[in-house]
């Protein structure tokens, strides 16, 4: 809340747009320009060498599995319409600035992970890049292809880093719609409903799977792409709620509620058990009783006590007993 007092007028207003537009002009150089996207791909070795932009570019890098020609382009239109559907709602319910940086930590986070995956890489690696001799490390982060490590053949860790792009930004951005629209529906192949939460415990019980049985590279970037996720619906969230201590609190006062329900301005009235709305803590009359009578609160008796003009001056103040203390009731 503070930093969107502080910055929340830097929040960008058409960020689903921008991000739906970077994904199409990556599909699109994908198509005709395919060398170009390989100056694009985040590989952490090759930012370290000076090629920075790549720290932005790979926001470009488009999503795998579309396929090509007509039916690519037509799936891609349709991905794409969902992901600025979904973007727009998230804007709407989470605020301008709050979206902002869901999306720009998750960036973010992606960012660091692949970093992450880099110095992993070179420890795992490194027998390898010690075989190949000087230039081993150049050739292990930017050659496709498998290397012999140990008498067994291994990907080379490029197929990592070009598998790094923004689909996993775009699924947090599902999980964070399940958790803040869980009643929403989907319609699966615009026919099948579900409900956005059930899509999100799907996706959730998932990437689960995906964590068990993944290798180490997958499990250091699914952790980082949605660790946004993680922060902004549980590391923030208020856990003392949930506490013993406070579902004890809570439950002791529904009992006292329960009870004052039972025993509070209850009276009987022509043969029935009415709740009145006020009653004379003395003498227990209520406005049932005569019309006329007059209720007030006592400012000097300590707690709820109500009584009626006959009492109200001529009752005993009720003090709180305080152990040790040596205090007489007040007339």
């Amino acid at each position: 809340m503070r930093m969107e007092q502080k910055y929340g007028r830097y929040a960008l207003n058409n960020l689903p747009l921008y991000l739906v537009v970077c994904t199409g002009i990556g599909y699109f150089l994908q198509m005709f320009l395919p060398g170009v996207v390989e100056y694009l791909y985040l590989n952490p070795y090759l930012v370290l060498k000076g090629q920075v932009w790549r720290l932005f570019t790979w926001v470009l890098m488009p999503e795998a599995g579309l396929g090509s020609g007509f039916s690519g382009m037509l799936m891609l239109l349709i991905v794409l319409y969902c992901y600025y559907i979904l973007g727009c709602n998230l804007q709407y319910v989470m605020g301008k600035f709050r979206y902002n940086l869901y999306i720009f930590s998750g960036l973010l986070f992606t960012v660091i992970g692949s970093f992450v995956l880099y110095f992993v890489a070179r420890v795992q690696f490194a027998e390898l890049i010690e075989q190949i001799g000087p230039d081993g490390a150049r050739q292990v982060f930017t050659i496709y292809g498998t290397a012999t490590v140990g008498g067994e053949a291994t990907l080379l860790p490029t197929y990592w880093f070009r598998s790094i792009s923004t689909d996993q930004l775009k699924m947090s951005m599902l999980l964070a719609f399940a958790a803040c629209c869980p009643e929403a529906v989907f319609r699966i192949q615009f026919l099948i409903p579900i409900k956005a939460k059930w899509l999100g415990i799907f996706y959730g019980f998932l990437m689960v799977y995906s964590f068990i049985m993944g290798n180490i590279s997958s499990r250091i970037m699914m952790v980082a792409t949605l660790l946004n996720f993680l922060v902004f619906f549980f590391a923030t969230r208020d856990y003392r709620r949930i506490s013993p201590k406070e579902q004890k609190r809570k439950m002791e006062y529904r009992q006292k509620v329960h009870q004052a329900q039972k025993v509070g301005n209850t009276s009987t009235y022509q043969g029935r058990t009415v709740i009145t709305r006020h009653k004379c803590s003395i003498c227990g009359r209520t406005e049932l009783d005569d019309e006329n009578l007059e209720f007030r609160y006592c400012s000097k008796c300590e707690g709820n006590f109500e009584y009626c003009s006959d009492h109200l001056y001529t009752h005993e103040h009720v003090r709180r007993i305080v152990p040790g203390a040596n205090i007489k009731p007040e007339e």
